[in-house]
């Protein structure tokens, strides 16, 4: 089935609901379900129509959604940013960043979790995550907190490989103990062992650990 401009409609998949009642709403391929989402707690909760989620079907879709980001409604913001996630365009990574800044908590998040899905950010966001000095309104660190307690990206392989590199790039400071505690939330193993090497004064064990990541 294709919409009216005889593109194909997006695949089936959990997108921003287009209500605005709730986080995500679960995409059928054709049409929106009542299946709902938000941190992580599904319900339902139906809908009788709206618009269909942001395709990606292309350099020129990426480029809209690029652009969305910059739109004076926050809704468009909100759903370009989740959706740039799929695209993993590095096209996307600075406009991205620039949304960790923003005013909106939610858009804040959902640029954060499209930045760990995308393979071209993990570099820059790392640097972000581990700034000193002068933060701009909202540090980045703040937010990857915040999309690991109400996002999605816990159980996202990157996002535990992004706090490692960025846990070993700032070890000693505070923003480190900030991200160990992320890391054990994400459920893995490297940040249980390397709290009980803390907490047990095993400086041996630390520096063993701190060599694996």
């Amino acid at each position: 089935m294709d919409t009216r401009d005889g593109a194909p409609l997006p695949k089936a998949d959990w997108y921003a609901d287009p209500a605005g009642r709730h986080q995500y709403r679960y995409w059928d391929g054709t049409a929106w379900t009542a299946h709902v989402a938000d941190s992580g707690a599904q319900g339902l909760d139906p809908l009788e129509t709206g618009p269909p989620p942001a395709r990606l079907d292309g350099p020129q879709s990426t480029e809209a959604l690029i652009a969305a980001l910059q739109d004076g409604d926050l809704e468009p913001q909100k759903r370009a940013a989740q959706a740039l996630g799929a695209s993993h365009s590095p096209d996307a990574v600075e406009p991205l960043l620039r949304c960790l800044d923003a005013d909106s908590q939610t858009l804040r998040i959902k640029a954060m979790e499209s930045l760990v899905m995308t393979e071209a950010a993990e570099d820059p966001l790392v640097a972000a995550l581990c700034q000193r000095g002068a933060h701009p309104r909202y540090r980045p660190i703040d937010t990857l907190a915040d999309a690991v307690h109400f996002g999605t990206i816990k159980s996202v392989p990157r996002c535990a490989r992004i706090i490692k590199r960025a846990l070993r790039s700032c070890w000693g400071s505070f923003e480190a103990g900030i991200l160990l505690g992320l890391l054990q939330e994400t459920g893995d193993p490297v940040g249980a062992q390397l709290s009980r090497a803390i907490d047990a004064n095993d400086t041996v064990a630390v520096d063993r650990i701190r060599t694996t990541f």
